[in-house]
């Protein structure tokens, strides 16, 4: 999978793709990935955003995060600070199922685990 450039750059510098693209990632399903149109990035630690931020347009807007969101050629980029922890335990699409968070660049995938039917 080819990355838009802005997108490479930011996991580079250690932002982590999250939402239904780091789903699709992390579960192989390729008709998603081959029809996104979005990236939702989570930077995990201060130290890496400092140099995400350097990335991110001044064009771009607050997003519902309290990061940033932008379009860059086409494609809509969100970026926010969040500790990983702090994501997989209550990230947006635990409603869903399973969260997942996708190290691009060390080919690692982080997944929240849901135990069912505890007494």
């Amino acid at each position: 999978m080819k990355l838009p450039r802005i997108v490479s750059q930011m996991v580079s510098a250690g932002a982590l793709i999250v939402g239904g693209v780091g789903r699709a990632i992390a579960t192989g399903d390729t008709d998603y990935i081959e029809n996104l149109k979005d990236y939702d990035l989570m930077v995990p630690t201060l130290d890496q955003w400092y140099e995400v931020a350097l990335l991110i347009p001044k064009e771009a807007k607050v997003n519902s995060f309290g990061g940033w969101k932008f379009i860059e050629k086409g494609v809509e980029v969100d970026v926010w600070v969040e500790s990983l922890d702090h994501y997989l335990k209550y990230g947006k699409m635990r409603m869903d199922g399973e969260v997942y968070a996708v190290d691009y660049i060390n080919n690692t995938t982080y997944q929240s685990h849901v135990e069912v039917g505890l007494s």
